[in-house]
């Protein structure tokens, strides 16, 4: 067949699909709610942990028995934080979560105190409520600080140089900058932008094969004088398209949510400049055709429209999988990474953010990658579609 003809009927189909995803309610949501609602809350969850440091609320301390040492009051509230009277039974209350911790005071602490021995304080906590881990860790601080200073006072009464007792000065040296810490910052958002380039493809791959079998406009379609190469062709273009809007407007709205987080407040800077942006962007869209591939051979070969909804759902797991290793696993970026589809993009997210820059290497295997599995899940595609097992429903 003339090429000039093949790649009419391609557009042809790209057309079609496009125009049936645009009326479709689903496919048109997972292409732009997604991308642009994920970042936006991420960005207002940074910037409400960003403003709780800045300005922590005042911490309130249950205390048992405060009159046993005056000293340790006087201290936490100096430090700022201010001294209530503990429930009766500070088990139960702590269990409840009618407060997040109660510190007890041991009735025999001023006489251990001057005697110079250990002073039993006891703190009673609930470890399985992470939203009391911070006011735990702060009281926790404010007590070994009294403990500590408790201690050098001691020691410098008896004469004792409290140097003494620090044979190693350890100052650390960070060599990671503001934009270096913010990449890690970020790994979040380049998450939901991997994501968006499946959930964009997804609903569109679904419908323009497992449902058009199950409305039964599939048969009269393959019957047409169309090359099954073009068909395919057609309706993947048509997947990519929604998949590279999904992508590029997590990006946009990434940047522009980033740009107006107050970040600095967490000791962080990010600055998504232009660059940037293309950076990731160059990153991310080599995962849409990729996306888009596999998903069309994975509902062509579904029995039934809710199969394929089933099994494609399962794939959004698929680019998680990396991110999710490397957190419990963390490793040094090697250069295979680059090879591998979503751990690709996680890694090389990580150098654009961080200010590192791409290699030639990098976009050669990322694009290289993203080409070979693409070309193999359209060839598999095709010779699906030349069988008519395609046409076989659940």
């Amino acid at each position: 067949m003339n090429r000039s003809i093949w790649a009419h009927l391609v557009r042809t189909v790209a057309r079609k699909e496009l125009l049936d995803g645009f009326r479709d309610r689903r496919a048109l949501m997972s292409a732009l709610l997604f991308p642009l609602m994920s970042p936006i809350l991420v960005a207002l969850m940074f910037t409400a942990i960003a403003r709780d440091q800045a300005t922590p609320p005042t911490l309130e301390i249950p205390v048992a028995g405060e009159e046993h040492a005056p000293g340790l009051v006087q201290f936490l509230e100096t430090a700022g934080a201010e001294v209530v009277h503990a429930p009766e039974d500070p088990s139960a209350a702590v269990g409840l979560g009618a407060v997040p911790l109660v510190v007890a005071i041991d009735a025999a602490y001023s006489d251990r105190f001057r005697e110079g021995r250990p002073a039993k304080v006891q703190m009673w906590v609930d470890s399985s409520r992470n939203a009391n881990r911070a006011a735990v860790r702060r009281v926790t601080r404010l007590l070994e600080a009294y403990s500590s200073q408790v201690a050098l006072q001691r020691i410098v009464l008896r004469g004792v140089d409290p140097q003494l007792l620090q044979p190693i000065d350890l100052t650390e040296l960070d060599a990671a900058g503001p934009q270096q810490r913010a990449a890690n910052l970020l790994e979040m958002l380049v998450m939901m932008a991997v994501m968006a380039a499946f959930l964009g493809s997804m609903y569109l791959a679904m419908d323009s094969t497992a449902g058009e079998r199950e409305r039964r406009s599939l048969e009269p379609l393959l019957s047409l004088p169309v090359p099954r190469s073009a068909l395919v062709v057609g309706k993947f273009l048509a997947a990519v398209t929604y998949g590279a809007l999904g992508v590029m407007l997590a990006t946009i709205t990434m940047v522009v949510a980033m740009n107006y987080t107050p970040l600095e407040l967490l000791g962080v800077r990010v600055v998504l400049t232009t660059p940037a942006a293309l950076g990731l962007l160059g990153v991310l869209l080599p995962l849409v055709p990729v996306a888009a591939a596999l998903q069309l051979l994975v509902a062509s070969g579904a029995t039934s429209f809710k199969e394929a909804q089933t099994w494609l759902s399962m794939t959004l797991f698929l680019p998680m999988m990396p991110g999710m290793i490397m957190t419990v696993r963390p490793v040094n970026p090697q250069d295979w990474m680059a090879a591998v589809p979503g751990l690709a993009q996680q890694v090389l997210s990580g150098k654009v953010l961080r200010g590192e820059g791409l290699s030639g290497l990098d976009i050669g295997l990322v694009c290289g990658a993203s080409a070979g599995i693409t070309i193999a899940a359209l060839v598999a595609l095709t010779a699906l579609y030349d069988k008519e097992r395609v046409l076989k429903q659940g």
